[in-house]
């Protein structure tokens, strides 16, 4: 992969990347859709990476790790903007411009940021959770 994950990177894995034995059925069913998890702060040995799993609801997380050669692509939150992305919806793009625009006012245009959790999760995905 050549860099290393850190907490809130959504990553790219490749299918069969945590064994559907260790995973609840929604969580496997959750990959299969879109496979991506995102970097967990945890204990981990190493070659390994501490992720979760996000399922269909907000209560479903599922704590997981997997192998450093089980990531296609990692997608580090500062790297994550509205543009080129027609699938947000009016209310996301609108919210994500007035962050921006509050960032820049509170720290100037220099600081480097980006959005995590479920909005962070469709912008690098694709796939609508907000």
């Amino acid at each position: 992969m050549g860099l290393t994950p850190r907490p809130h990177d959504l990553l790219r894995l490749r299918a069969g990347a945590v064994p559907d034995a260790a995973l609840p059925g929604w969580a496997s069913a959750s990959l299969a859709a879109c496979p991506w998890a995102v970097v967990r702060r945890a204990p981990h040995p190493p070659g390994l990476i501490p992720v979760g799993v996000r399922g269909p609801r907000r209560r479903q997380r599922h704590a997981a790790l997997v192998p450093d050669a089980a990531v296609l692509r990692r997608v580090p939150p500062e790297q994550l903007d509205r543009r080129g992305r027609p699938w947000l919806s009016d209310a996301l793009a609108a919210t994500l411009s007035a962050v921006e625009l509050r960032l820049s006012a509170e720290v100037g245009d220099g600081v480097t940021w980006g959005p995590i959790g479920g909005v962070g999760f469709e912008l690098a995905t694709g796939h609508p959770v907000t």
